[in-house]
């Protein structure tokens, strides 16, 4: 490649733009969408922006979280283990399932 130092640096930033890009979406689990409007794309990078404040609070808190992703999948496994820690206190007060679905049901509204 016969290219001087200014025309490598300005293909590299073009290319570390569409990496982030790409890796902010596999942060978000949205690897495969793709975003169409100008008013898609500024939602997007205001969900990133919150996205990333939220995980370095998160890390913050961690001495172990040492990336995004591993503070992901820290709330991730929080929020796993908090909800099977309500299933069985449900099930354990006499709920049903039906019962237990009608509160899920609800609550995601």
């Amino acid at each position: 490649m016969d290219a001087d130092a200014q025309t490598v640096i300005n293909i590299l930033a073009i290319r570390w733009s569409i990496e982030f890009f790409e890796d902010a979406k596999d942060l978000l689990g949205s690897d495969h969408y793709q975003l169409m409007s100008v008013e898609a794309i500024l939602r997007f990078w205001t969900l990133i922006a919150c996205l990333s404040c939220f995980l370095d609070e998160q890390r913050a808190g961690q001495d172990r979280l040492a990336t995004w992703g591993d503070a992901r999948h820290a709330v991730q496994d929080e929020h796993q283990h908090n909800l099977l820690d309500w299933l069985l206190s449900q099930f354990q007060a006499g709920l049903t399932q039906q019962q237990i679905s009608v509160q899920l049901a609800l609550s995601s509204c």
